[in-house]
């Protein structure tokens, strides 16, 4: 505001500016910041926790547990190299141009294996993840990695969201002609407020996976 002097009145000149575009796109990166942190960060506690397992010597002489952590640590590393990839490829992504790759793929064996590439996270919190109900010979034509990711956002916030020592139980369920994936906990829930923002862009509380939903990523039975 400046003030203007005049022969016969005091006047003052104001400019005013919308800056509500820029406060947008400040709300966007901080978003994006908080989600790529977290992404991230999964990958990152499971090298981490590997290593420092095999530096603490818990395994010992023994080959076999030495090389699953080993291997432990080596196919969450190919995770964080895809996470960072997907970030390079950001703008394909906000232009719905990211290219998925289908493939058929045991869903039980993929459910098993983001188990265990987590189990090291829950392990921080003293929480285990475990499979309460599965069924065998499910073949599902998806882009693994993409449900991969969905699967470790799932348990990895089941876990950090859990009491000390609960349990994340996972449960994979034939629904007529689709399949049905559960990640539950016993923590604090999804606000009741919070709940129609789940499947919004960077909103952290998804709980649950029904793969007939992610049909950018995966399409029912084979």
């Amino acid at each position: 505001m400046s003030q203007l002097n005049t022969k016969d009145q005091l006047m003052y000149t104001m400019m005013v500016r919308d800056i509500s575009s820029r406060k947008q796109i400040e709300q966007i990166k901080n978003e994006l910041i908080s989600t790529v942190s977290h992404e991230l960060r999964t990958p990152l506690t499971a090298i981490s926790g590997a290593i420092l397992l095999l530096e603490g010597g818990v395994a010992g002489n023994d080959e076999s547990k030495n090389q699953k952590l080993i291997q432990l640590a080596s196919r969450n590393s190919d995770r964080l190299m895809n996470l960072v990839n997907d970030l390079l490829d950001f703008e394909k992504l906000q232009s719905g141009t990211l290219e998925f790759t289908f493939d058929t793929t045991d869903l039980v064996a993929l459910v098993h294996q983001s188990i265990e590439l987590n189990q090291p996270m829950a392990d921080k919190y003293s929480v285990s993840l475990d499979i309460v109900e599965s069924i065998d010979g499910i073949l599902i034509r998806m882009d693994r990695d993409r449900i991969m990711q969905v699967m470790s956002n799932l348990l990895s916030n089941a876990a950090k969201f859990s009491k000390e020592g609960g349990d994340v139980e996972v449960s994979i369920q034939h629904n007529q002609s689709m399949v049905r994936v559960s990640v539950s906990d016993s923590g604090v829930g999804i606000p009741e407020d919070y709940r129609n923002r789940v499947f919004e862009r960077f909103t952290r509380y998804n709980r649950k996976l029904w793969i007939e939903g992610m049909k950018v990523a995966a399409y029912p039975f084979v």
